[in-house]
C-alpha cells in the first residue's frame, strides 16, 4: 500500500473513532430546532409536582438528543385554549409540537393550521393500526392529521363507605347501578341513610354539558346530522332530550339528590365532598382519580364503574388528548416531531425508546402517588404495542384493581366520540340550558331544548352551509 493510501486509512480509522466516541456517526447535518407543548401545568397546582413533570420531559429530551444529537427540543408549558390558538397560530407563536383535545382536530385541521401527517401513517402503517374510533378522530376528512397522546372514557366513581353504609354491599361486592333508573333509587336510599347526596354535575361554561351527554346519548340523544350537501344540521329537539333533561330535574328538584352547585365548581370539590363521605357518585375520567390519590392515599373504598344505561343503552364519552405539528413547521421540523412522536409512544411503534419512555413515565406517576391500574380503551390494534405497553403498566399498578374490575372491561359499554363540530361551543349552549333547570323548579324544558337547538343551528352549524 503506498504512502497516500496509508495516510487516508489512518485518517479514516481516526475519524470513525472519534465519531464513535462522540456517540454520533459523523452526522453533519444542521442542527433543527422544535418547541414541544402540552397541556399538563394548568392541572398541577403543587410545586414539587410541576418540579417531577419538568424533570421526567428534560430526561426525556437528553434521551432524545442524545440519539438526535441534529435535534435540540425546547420544552413549553403552552396550554391549548381556543381564544388565542388562531393568534397564537398566525403569529407564529405556536409550540412546534402540540397538545390539543379530541374535539379540535377537525376545526385546526379545516382552517389549515396543522400538517397533514397522511404521507407518515401510510408509510409507516400507523393507518392500518389505528382503532376506528381514534381514526375518526385524527383523520376527520379521511386524511390524518394528529398522533393520539392519550384516551379516556368518561365513568363513574363509586364511593364503596356509602353503598355500605345504606346496604348496598352484598358479601363485600358492591351493588353498581346498572341504569339511571337505578342510581336514582339507590341514591334516595343512601341519602334516607346516610345524609350523603347521591350525584354532582359539575359547573362551570361547559363541565355540565360535558357530564350530561353520557346520560343524553344512553337516552338516544342524537345532536348533529350531515346533510347530503355536505352541511349539518341540530337534531336535539327531541323526545329522547327531553327525557334525558327530565331525569335530571328530578335529581334535583323531585329527589333532591344532586350536589350543591357551590361544591361544583370544580372537579375537585366534588372530590373533597366524595373523599369525606358526603357524595356516593360522580362522573370521573381515569386522571381525576390522580388528584384524589394526591390528597387522600387510601383508595381502597373507591371504585369506578361504567356509566349507567338508559333507554338507548350504555354510553360513555371516549375523549383524549392528540398532539399535532404546527403548518409553520419546516420539512426538517416536520421529520424531528415524526421522531419525537415514535420515541415517546404516540404512534404503534413498539421501539425500545417508546418503552424506556412508557417506564419513566409510570416512575413519575409512582413518584406523585398517581393511579395505576385503571385501564384506557385502545388506542392502537398493534397487538405487540399494546402487549409491550400492559407489560410496562403491570410493573407499576399501585391500586386494589379489584375495584376496577368492572370498568376495565370494556364490553359492556358502547364508547362515543364527542360530537364532530363545534363541540366545546354545543357544550357552552348546553351548559346555559341545564342551568336553568337546576336552579328553577318552575322552568320549561321544551322551550329551553328548543332555545339551544335553534342557537346551536343559527350561531353555528349554518356556517357548514
Amino acid at each position: 500500500m503506498g504512502i497516500f493510501k496509508k495516510v487516508v486509512s489512518a485518517l479514516i480509522v481516526q475519524s470513525t473513532v472519534l465519531s464513535l466516541l462522540s456517540g454520533c456517526v459523523f452526522d453533519q447535518r444542521e442542527q433543527v430546532v422544535i418547541s414541544v407543548g402540552n397541556m399538563f401545568y394548568d392541572s398541577l397546582e403543587v410545586e414539587a409536582d410541576i418540579n417531577a413533570i419538568w424533570a421526567k420531559e428534560k430526561e426525556i429530551i437528553r434521551r432524545f438528543e442524545k440519539k438526535y444529537p441534529y435535534i435540540k427540543v425546547i420544552p413549553s408549558t403552552y396550554q391549548y385554549t381556543e381564544d388565542t390558538f388562531v393568534a397564537l397560530s398566525a403569529a407564529k407563536q405556536l409550540p412546534t409540537f402540540f397538545r390539543t383535545w379530541f374535539t379540535e382536530v377537525q376545526k385546526i385541521s379545516r382552517a389549515g393550521l396543522a400538517v397533514d401527517l397522511t404521507d407518515v401513517y401510510v408509510k409507516n402503517g400507523y393507518d392500518k393500526d389505528l382503532s376506528e374510533q381514534v381514526r375518526q378522530v385524527v383523520a376527520p376528512d379521511g386524511r390524518y392529521y394528529a398522533f393520539p397522546a392519550d384516551i379516556y372514557s368518561k365513568g363513574i366513581q363509586v364511593n364503596l363507605k356509602l353503598l355500605e353504609a345504606a346496604g348496598f354491599m352484598k358479601e363485600g361486592v358492591p351493588v353498581i347501578p346498572g341504569t339511571w333508573e337505578e342510581l336514582v333509587e339507590m341514591a334516595v336510599v343512601i341519602k334516607e341513610k346516610t345524609g350523603a347526596k347521591g350525584f354532582a354535575i359539575q359547573s362551570g361554561e361547559t363541565y355540565p354539558a360535558w357530564d350530561f351527554m353520557n346520560i343524553a346519548w344512553s337516552y338516544g340523544v342524537k345532536f348533529m346530522e350531515q346533510l347530503p350537501d355536505g352541511s349539518y344540521q341540530a337534531t336535539f329537539d327531541s323526545p329522547e332530550m327531553k327525557q334525558a333533561m327530565h331525569l335530571l330535574y328530578d335529581m334535583r328538584w323531585k329527589y333532591d339528590i344532586l350536589l350543591e352547585k357551590e361544591l361544583c365548581k370544580e372537579k375537585k370539590t366534588i372530590d373533597h365532598e366524595f373523599l369525606n363521605d358526603r357524595l356516593a357518585f360522580a362522573f370521573s375520567q381515569d386522571n381525576i382519580f390522580d388528584y384524589i390519590r394526591t390528597i387522600d392515599r387510601d383508595c381502597d373504598y373507591i371504585a369506578k364503574a361504567h356509566s349507567p344505561a338508559g333507554a338507548a343503552g350504555g354510553k360513555e364519552l371516549l375523549g383524549g388528548g392528540v398532539y399535532m405539528i404546527s403548518s409553520a413547521a419546516t420539512p426538517e421540523q416536520i421529520d424531528a416531531c415524526v421522531k419525537w412522536a415514535q420515541f415517546n409512544g404516540y404512534t404503534s411503534d413498539a421501539n425500545e425508546d417508546a418503552v424506556e419512555s412508557w417506564h419513566g413515565l409510570f416512575r413519575s406517576y409512582r413518584e406523585l402517588n398517581y393511579t395505576v391500574g385503571i385501564k384506557d380503551p385502545q388506542i392502537w390494534k398493534n397487538t405487540e404495542w399494546n402487549q409491550k405497553y400492559e407489560q410496562v403498566r403491570e410493573q407499576y399498578i399501585n391500586i386494589d384493581v379489584e375495584n376496577f374490575a368492572g370498568y376495565n372491561d370494556f364490553s359492556t359499554v358502547d364508547l362515543v366520540l364527542e360530537e364532530p363540530l363545534y363541540c366545546q361551543e354545543l357544550y357552552r349552549i348546553l351548559t346555559i340550558g341545564i342551568n336553568e333547570v337546576l336552579e328553577s323548579p318552575r322552568c320549561n324544558i321544551d322551550a329551553i331544548i328548543k332555545k339551544a337547538n335553534n342557537d346551536f343551528q343559527n350561531y353555528y352549524l349554518n356556517l357548514t352551509r
